[in-house]
């Protein structure tokens, strides 16, 4: 590993965990660990220990503390942006009877010590099979671009935009690969996206997430076949990471073992919780 990847991750575990950030004499690669931290979907959060210690944004160039700073503060207005939409599209949805799940994104972006530091991404909201066509004719007149009807006979989601925010709407979580572990998936997904489900606020509005125990599952899953298919960066391994840390105790772990089990991925959620430990500052016992 090269040493400006080495810094990146200290300043990860240093926002995360409070370690202290362990910086190579004489290192003065400030750009690359900028760059490796975009390239990981993570500067907002690198990006913010890098200003607020002295040490290194003193050793920074003013045109990349000036990137830095412009980088995180689009960044939060991004935040806004996603929030303010999220709201509109989930009390319409509301108002017809549609209850939306929220997957992923603006809610892992909770979890973190700053929220507005997560780089944002989408909205993901699942609906349903049953109130998956229903929920068209609800967002069609809010959007300003959107799928074609026949969206709703294909896929998992169809797509639309408000202004330039993209929202997916889904009738399925995900799909696995074989109709066994689908079969599976489907069921184990029916279950935590309508029962125990965890609500959280935004700007007055209920906004539903999944169940603890399938979203510590869901979160893992997306981002293991992210890894598989076409790569993963830090970002959703810190979403993983900082979701388990503040949910932990209201995860049943016999029943998130047999979920694991049932879709053989306890070995992969086990390698990965490596990865979280010795990279990312998760303490092993946490795990």
């Amino acid at each position: 590993m090269e040493r400006h990847e080495k810094v990146f991750f200290s300043l990860l575990r240093n926002a995360f965990w409070g370690s202290e950030i362990d910086i190579p004499e004489g290192f003065a690669d400030w750009g690359d660990v900028a760059r490796t931290a975009k390239i990981q979907s993570a500067l907002g959060v690198a990006g913010d220990v890098m200003l607020s210690d002295p040490r290194i944004a003193s050793a920074m160039s003013q045109e990349l503390r000036t990137k830095v700073k412009t980088f995180i503060m689009a960044n939060m207005m991004s935040h806004g942006k996603l929030n303010g939409v999220l709201v509109n599209v989930v009390s319409h949805l509301s108002a017809a009877g549609i209850r939306s799940v929220l997957l992923k994104g603006q809610g892992l972006a909770q979890y973190y010590p700053k929220p507005e530091l997560r780089q944002c991404g989408d909205i993901d909201l699942y609906v349903g099979l049953e109130r998956y066509a229903d929920s068209y004719d609800v967002v069609k007149p809010l959007a300003t671009q959107i799928d074609d009807r026949k969206a709703l006979e294909v896929g998992k989601h169809y797509d639309f935009f408000v202004g330039k925010v993209a929202v997916e709407m889904h009738r399925y979580s995900d799909r696995y690969p074989t109709p066994k572990l689908d079969r599976i998936y489907q069921e184990v997904s029916l279950k935590g996206l309508n029962e125990d489900l965890v609500p959280l606020m935004f700007s007055g509005q209920t906004v539903y997430t999944p169940s603890d125990e399938y979203n510590a599952f869901y979160i893992f899953s997306h981002l293991f076949h992210h890894f598989l298919i076409n790569g993963l960066g830090a970002r959703q391994l810190c979403d993983w990471m900082l979701f388990l840390r503040a949910r932990s105790s209201h995860i049943d772990m016999s029943s998130l073992e047999t979920i694991l089990r049932r879709l053989d991925m306890l070995k992969p959620w086990q390698a990965f919780g490596c990865v979280l430990v010795k990279y990312f500052g998760m303490p092993a016992e946490s795990f």
